[in-house]
């Protein structure tokens, strides 16, 4: 197994992410078009569930494997790597197999809290899929602290094909006996994905094994190489659990205060559309800055050269700020046209789309927020500071939460108050990120190239895409989206490379993405 060089595995990353998540839009638009505005909207108050019980069960195993294996992977230490991978199995089988059993045995109660007992047999239908997906990421971890991101890649678009497979067909099968049967059929898909994900998965490894060459040297296990990992991967687990525990929080509190203020079934459709359709656009650039922290964890594990730290950090902070940049420009100044063409046929309403397309302009600013803090997280990991994200998104947690019932109570904002909230979530957690950060890695950041130009380029290319969008009205929408789309690309990537926003260093690690002869500093 070949160890890529620090971009390649990024961008192999960022590619399958990238077509995973379009199949994601793809399995998404059907469903909702089977199961409508009021069916996603259960739908959407399944998954924070399902999503914060798989980050409890797996998120911090994940990378405290990744984290480990690299470490023993570059001292030679293959026991260490066997270790690693046999105690983040036991861990993630126990806790998933506790959390689906709690979960089968609670859907009832826990579907009449978030307001919509028709969610409680789509939440039986998710359980098993706790266990498969927390085995999955473990052993996507272990690949990850190889450095060889190809396995986490492949079983990404394998999960989103056979989603599809399995999701939509159970879901066209069964609305003949009512939405909550179909979210039912959506729901049991997903666990078979993750099963054949699984095995898939497995297999691989068992690939690897048999062709994995005898290391050249064995190193005893040190005595505390399990309490580190244990306590790395509580504090990482800690951390990753606030984010899904926003949405968890949303989905039981949001729908009953919009009820309160007498907005009746009509509060499941908005929920729905600030969450199904608003927060997947947004999340889209998540890929390419979740693809960078995967590289930088196990490639800055274990170093101790502090120049080197400083100017991979520098590296991934800056990379993560540019990507994110061009995708608010193009959801800004795009996002309704991105809209009619995913969403138009399952919006019924034009109150529906108008919904929609407000959200998504006042929600944009989440998509540079959540580079920052997605790149401070992983930078936090790889210096072997995790706690120090618990304490950042704690007290971001609290402020939100305080936000959520005083914006969201307000009849002229409603739903738009839990867009406030998130955004103001996600700049006082990265906020102090930063700060913390700082303190421990010299960053190599210049106010010109990283701030100054990119925000004049950012001003200058939506005021650019605002008047082109108006002039070109009346064409075909998808031709208009795809001429502004690919020239605002073209202008933004040519400015980037040649106008002084990256310096030579950083403009010389294209060259090397795709280098047959690797370094490991490459």
């Amino acid at each position: 197994m070949r160890k890529h060089s620090f971009l390649y595995g990024a961008v192999i990353l960022s590619i399958a992410g990238l077509f995973a998540k379009g199949l994601g839009a793809i399995y998404k638009i059907p469903l909702t078009n089977i199961l409508g505005t009021y069916g996603i909207g259960i739908y959407y108050l399944i998954f924070p569930i399902y999503s914060i019980l798989l980050v409890l069960c797996s998120s911090g195993v994940s990378v405290a494997v990744a984290r480990f294996v690299a470490v023993s992977n570059k001292s030679c230490d293959d026991t260490s790597t066997k270790s690693v991978l046999r105690a983040g199995l036991i861990i993630a089988l126990v806790a998933s197999t506790i959390s689906a059993t709690i979960l089968i045995l609670l859907s009832g109660p826990i579907a009449r809290a978030q307001g919509s007992a028709d969610a409680r047999i789509g939440i039986i239908g998710i359980a098993g899929a706790i266990v498969f997906a927390s085995l999955i990421a473990v052993f996507r971890g272990y690949f990850q602290g190889l450095e060889n991101m190809v396995p986490t890649s492949v079983s990404n678009v394998v999960e989103q094909v056979a989603k599809i497979a399995f999701g939509l067909v159970l879901a066209r099968i069964l609305i003949s006996r009512g939405i909550s049967y179909a979210v039912f059929g959506a729901t049991i898909g997903v666990t078979i994905c993750e099963f054949v994900t699984l095995i898939i998965l497995f297999i691989r490894y068992l690939v690897y094994i048999r062709s994995k060459p005898v290391a050249k040297c064995m190193i005893p296990t040190p005595e505390h190489l399990f309490r580190d990992f244990l306590r790395y991967s509580i504090f990482s687990t800690i951390s990753s659990l606030f984010l899904p525990l926003c949405s968890l929080f949303d989905s039981f509190v949001i729908i009953n205060i919009l009820h309160s203020l007498g907005m009746g079934a009509e509060a499941t459709s908005i929920y729905g559309i600030a969450y199904g359709v608003v927060a997947t656009l947004v999340s889209i650039p998540v890929i390419f800055t979740v693809a960078l922290t995967t590289v930088l964890v196990p490639n800055i594990s274990g170093v101790e050269d502090a120049g080197y730290i400083s100017s991979r950090c520098t590296t991934m902070i800056k990379f993560g700020y540019l990507l994110s940049l061009l995708f608010f420009i193009l959801m800004l100044t795009l996002g309704p046209d991105i809209i009619s063409i995913l969403y138009g046929g399952s919006l019924d309403r034009v109150v529906e789309y108008e919904y929609a397309t407000r959200l998504l302009a006042l929600a944009t600013p989440e998509i540079i927020y959540q580079a920052f803090l997605q790149i401070f997280s992983g930078v936090l990991q790889a210096i072997n500071r995790p706690r120090d994200n618990v304490y950042a998104f704690g007290f971001a947690f609290i402020i939100r939460t305080a936000l959520i019932f005083v914006l969201v109570s307000y009849r002229p904002l409603n739903i738009f108050g839990a867009i406030i909230a998130q955004s103001v979530f996600l700049i006082v957690a990265a906020t102090w990120q930063i700060i913390v950060i700082r303190r421990h890695v010299q960053l190599d950041i210049k106010f010109g190239s990283f701030i100054a130009r990119p925000i004049l380029l950012s001003v200058g290319l939506i005021m650019i895409l605002g008047l082109a969008r108006e002039m070109l009205i009346n064409q075909n929408i998808w031709l208009r989206l795809g001429i502004l789309g690919g020239a605002a690309c073209l202008i933004y990537g040519i400015v980037v490379l040649f106008c002084g926003v990256l310096d030579e260093t950083e403009r010389g690690y294209f060259t090397k993405i795709f280098s047959k002869k690797v370094n490991s500093r490459d």
